[in-house]
């Protein structure tokens, strides 16, 4: 089981106000590194999961949120 939070519109400013650190993986299903970087994505959630929010933040489906935070691609 992943311990991976799926950020959206309805959560995201919520999870990255928490005090626990946060780590946002900014991805989409065509980018070819963020491919080969989301095992390792889950693995760091898997071995930090008491001291860090590990969260992924799909930028294709939540295009304004990638925008505020200048993710291109």
């Amino acid at each position: 089981m992943s311990n991976v939070i799926e950020l959206n519109d309805k959560n995201f400013k919520e999870i990255i106000s928490d005090e626990k650190l946060t780590l946002v993986d900014f991805w989409a299903s065509w980018c070819g590194p963020c491919k080969l970087m989301g095992p390792i994505v889950d693995e760091i959630a898997s071995d930090y999961e008491d001291r860090v929010n590990v969260c992924k933040l799909n930028i294709d489906d939540y295009e304004s949120i990638a925008a505020e935070y200048d993710i291109v691609s």
